[in-house]
């Protein structure tokens, strides 16, 4: 029995389960939303676990490392909801209202600002599977959205990569958890809030 206990305490230490990993990506997660990538802290992650610093290199070789698979499991979080929101709609609006709902959900993410910011904290090979990870998981439902509004009839055709920016940019202005924007991170009235930047996106400011 004490030996068991033991060898309990011990792999709550050394970490090496098959939980520890996504505890991890999860707390990193949760302080990169606080603090930006200088937020994440390894030694706070660790404490906050129950874990030893080697632990963590078990999982993660370096912060480096430990950032770009919290960037992956934060995108793949949002392509099923998203993927699963599309599904259940009808209708172009409706399926835009959807993408809207899904994203508002989630804590606020600025991707221009990681962009400026942040990008150059991977090194290249690990630019390219994040950019090729936020096109697969965000941008290509939105463009596949767009595109099937266009065969309806429902958009004018449009340049495909404007009309997913544009979307976007947008969804930046949603009131969602930790919105640099104190107004927009209550999520008051959501719905409203929603309603009016579909508007926008979908029949401008142009009078009739």
């Amino acid at each position: 029995m004490g030996e068991d206990r033991a060898q309990q305490g011990t792999a709550k230490r050394d970490g090496r389960t098959t939980q520890t990993r996504a505890h991890i990506l999860r707390e990193a997660e949760r302080l990169y939303y606080r603090g930006g990538y200088g937020g994440v802290n390894l030694q706070e992650i660790a404490d906050t676990l129950g874990l030893t610093k080697a632990a963590l290199f078990h999982h993660f070789r370096s912060k480096q490392d430990l950032f770009c698979a919290m960037l992956l499991e934060m995108l793949r979080q949002r392509q099923q909801p998203l993927e699963a929101a599309i599904g259940a709609a009808s209708g172009t609006a409706e399926r835009l209202r959807a993408i809207m709902r899904v994203m508002a959900a989630f804590p606020f993410f600025d991707p221009m600002k990681f962009q400026a910011d942040e990008h150059g904290k991977l090194s290249p090979e690990q630019q390219r599977t994040v950019e090729q990870a936020f096109a697969m998981c965000i941008q290509q439902p939105i463009a596949r959205t767009l595109a099937e509004g266009v065969e309806r009839g429902d958009l004018r055709p449009h340049r495909p990569t404007l009309g997913v920016m544009y979307f976007l940019t947008l969804v930046m202005m949603l009131p969602s958890p930790g919105h640099p924007n104190l107004r927009l991170a209550s999520g008051a009235d959501l719905d409203t809030h929603i309603d009016e930047l579909l508007a926008f996106f979908l029949h401008g400011l142009a009078g009739e």
